[in-house]
């Protein structure tokens, strides 16, 4: 049997010290040259590396069942690990404001963007109900994206929202929504 609450507050652990890590040595080669040209390129880059750090154990898990013929059980869809997943994202995004703030020029429409996510994964926590990750929807790594592409232009945003969005619809409320309600069943005929 998989102990999933071990292995996740494991990967947290070892994700929260690599993205602390990460963005020291940023900040210690922040005056390159490449570094400040293409910054906003690399930050969402970075952060999608990082959100991967706490589940690279599962690239062994399913070799290892596939080797074996077991079949692979994945502790990341629980709600549990969505959540703290989702905390860290916030962590990081906290950490990549910041690091601009101290190094670089950046606009306010970053922090409204981190703390609009981060009001939705309360109430995500709270409820249990991913709508929340739909309605304040995850725009920071879409939004260096498109600071880099269209520097402060901002006739596009509106576009680039809407995709977001319909991405979140269908990742939260199609994709991982079945493994909530699996979650959710499982716990109740605990009780």
């Amino acid at each position: 049997m998989i102990n999933c609450d071990n292995i996740i507050k494991n990967g947290m652990i070892i994700r929260y010290i690599v993205t602390i890590i990460t963005f020291i040595i940023l900040a210690i080669i922040s005056k390159n040259n490449f570094i400040i040209k293409y910054i906003y390129l690399i930050l969402p880059i970075l952060l999608t590396l990082l959100d991967e750090v706490d589940s690279i154990d599962k690239i062994f898990t399913r070799f290892n069942n596939y080797i074996s013929g077991k079949k692979y059980f994945s502790c990341y869809h629980l709600f549990y690990y969505q959540y703290l997943d989702k905390m860290c994202d916030s962590f990081s995004y906290l950490l990549s404001y910041l690091f601009l703030c101290l190094f670089f020029k950046i606009d306010n429409m970053l922090f409204l963007f981190i703390v609009y996510r981060i009001i939705g994964v309360i109430l995500f926590y709270i409820t249990n109900n991913s709508v929340w990750l739909i309605v304040f929807f995850d725009f920071v790594k879409e939004y260096f994206i498109y600071l880099f592409i269209f520097s402060n232009n901002y006739v596009y945003i509106p576009l680039f929202i809407l995709c977001k969005i319909s991405f979140e619809y269908y990742w939260h409320k199609i994709h991982n929504n079945n493994n909530y309600l699996l979650e959710t069943n499982v716990k109740n005929k605990r009780n």
